[in-house]
């Protein structure tokens, strides 16, 4: 069995650089999504405020 331990090791090392390199990634894309949300409710905002700037009833209200 110990003939075989550097092998074990080295796989081992090849697996977890695997999986901190999948983290790595995961963490990227969900900071990218979270961005990406702000994004879109700013936008959704930003057409809300239009709307009612523009809207039929404020301009019935400022004739």
């Amino acid at each position: 069995m110990i003939w075989c331990l550097p092998f074990v090791r080295a796989r081992w090392k090849a697996v977890e650089t695997k999986q901190l390199e999948i983290l790595s990634h995961l963490t990227t894309f969900s900071q990218s999504l979270k961005r990406t949300t702000r994004e879109v409710i700013a936008r959704r905002k930003a057409r809300r405020r239009v709307k009612k700037k523009f809207s039929f009833s404020n301009m019935d209200e400022r004739l």
